[in-house]
């Protein structure tokens, strides 16, 4: 890590190997409050460039972007194994939803007393 006290500037370096590109985004994503976060790559690493933004100390931010940036590695792990479950999920849900377009209207009609619909509730249940 790379630090220069005028700017409050940190430049942060991860290995490729080790976290996904969406968790050093998503990571980078939770500090833009606070900082100006430029990001690049080599081959082997992600680049994490940042800034301080007015009144910020960024002394503590290394510490505080390696923890997020452990957390949001472990959500898309959890997430990249339990996806299809969640899937099938919703689409059961969603299936257990649907209506059906052609009800049998003979049984509507017998479990329906019109005459019940229009009588006021309190009336009827004594209230």
């Amino acid at each position: 890590m790379i630090s220069n006290p005028e700017t409050q500037k940190k430049t942060l370096s991860f290995a490729k190997e080790l976290y996904p590109k969406e968790a050093v985004l998503k990571a980078s994503y939770c500090f833009i409050d606070r900082c100006y976060i430029y990001l690049n790559q080599t081959d082997t690493d992600y680049t994490i460039e940042v800034t301080a933004k007015a009144s910020f100390n960024i002394e503590g931010l290394q510490h505080e972007f390696k923890n997020e940036l452990l957390a949001q590695t472990v959500r898309h792990h959890v997430y990249k194994q339990t996806h299809t479950i969640r899937e099938l999920l919703m689409a059961r849900a969603m299936a257990s939803t649907i209506i059906d377009e052609h009800p049998d209207r003979a049984t509507e009609a017998e479990d329906t007393n019109l005459d019940e619909i229009i009588i006021d509730w309190f009336d009827r249940d004594g209230h």
